[in-house]
């Protein structure tokens, strides 16, 4: 089973794709099941059904000490302490990820020892920051997992995890267990600016709204 494991759908500040045109691309490009992880929000779910794709339940939680990542989740995590979070998510039987863990994080070396996987490879991320990461998970022993981190439909699917398997539960264990192949591609630079062009509009949407 090919895994898209990091995608954000309009339910983040800086996104606005819809959760059934993702469904779509994903399917036609041989993607057969994706986690969601929209920022601080779990909103999406219900959005994906009946889409026919496979759907882990994800999120991307904004904490103190930055980005962590949830899957396989119940509920969302309502903590932004990211200890604290780690544990919801444990009690829940979810999987932690410490995304793009060179990018926006204090103290980095001190949040690898309670996640489950850490992010070596994020399609947003310089080849520099990957590098780093890849050394923190190495010299934490800990199980390493790719993102494509997709904002936008040209994203999708640039950083797949082959599974051996074809149902959730079973994707679960073997993440845990490391057994993975990882397939990675990069994301243009540009797609940065374009995210905050996207935060800065959905903002003003919003105070005018008000």
């Amino acid at each position: 089973m090919k895994i898209d494991l990091h995608i954000h759908t309009k339910y983040s500040a800086d996104c606005d794709t819809e959760p059934k045109k993702i469904a779509k691309l994903e399917l036609s490009n041989g993607i057969d099941c994706i986690a969601v992880t929209d920022h601080n929000s779990t909103s999406s779910f219900n959005d994906f059904k009946n889409s026919g794709i496979k759907l882990i339940k994800g999120e991307e939680v904004s904490t103190d000490r930055g980005h962590l990542i949830g899957l396989f989740l119940e509920d969302g995590i309502k903590s932004r302490e990211f200890f604290a979070a780690c544990d919801e998510i444990q009690a829940q039987g979810g999987i932690s990820i410490l995304p793009h863990p060179c990018r926006s994080h204090k103290d980095v070396e001190s949040l690898v020892e309670p996640v489950d996987m850490v992010e070596i490879f994020n399609s947003r991320t310089s080849i520099s920051g990957n590098e780093k990461a890849d050394i923190i998970a190495e010299k934490h022993n800990k199980t390493k997992v790719c993102g494509s981190d997709a904002h936008f439909v040209s994203e999708l699917g640039r950083a797949v995890v082959d599974v051996d398997t074809d149902d959730l539960e079973g994707a679960r264990k073997l993440f845990l267990k490391g057994k993975i192949i990882m397939n990675c591609i990069p994301s243009p630079v540009y797609v940065h600016p374009l995210t905050w062009i996207v935060k800065g509009r959905k903002m003003i949407n919003n105070f005018i709204k008000k």
